[in-house]
């Protein structure tokens, strides 16, 4: 897998950095919302472990290229918040008994007091990655384009 752009018919096209990236800010978008809407996003299954697994698993493959647009102030901070997440309580991702495919499951576990700080955390990655955003949402639109 290469971060460099690809070329195809002489255009330049996403890089494979462009693609985590994005899946990446969707995850951090969902984060940063109130856990009603983070449930309803997330189909009301397992909401709080599959936010968790792709801020943390999407973060890891976004930290993983070496070259990117992101500064390294953006990539300790996405690394710290992926930190967090990987630190929350069992209660905060399974709540005891209740069923994680209802409402009531998810609501259960998305509003315990732990996930207030990650969507936070979450809303100010989004500010501090804005430039970043701005650029891949560009490059994506132009390789759809060619």
């Amino acid at each position: 897998m290469t971060d460099e752009p690809k070329r195809q018919a002489g255009h330049v096209i996403a890089t494979d950095f462009e693609n985590p990236f994005h899946n990446f800010v969707e995850s951090l978008r969902i984060l940063s919302h109130d856990a009603k809407t983070q449930c309803n996003e997330m189909g009301n299954h397992y909401a709080a472990r599959q936010i968790r697994n792709e801020v943390t698993g999407v973060g890891a493959i976004v930290l993983a290229f070496p070259h990117s647009y992101l500064t390294a102030f953006q990539k300790a901070k996405i690394a710290e918040l992926a930190d967090l997440m990987k630190q929350l309580p069992d209660e905060a991702i399974i709540a005891g008994l209740a069923d994680m495919t209802t409402h009531a499951g998810c609501m259960k576990t998305m509003q315990h007091p732990a996930w207030e700080r990650m969507r936070e955390r979450a809303r100010q990655l989004l500010v501090l990655l804005e430039w970043a955003i701005r650029c891949n949402e560009a490059s994506l639109g132009d390789a759809e384009r060619n």
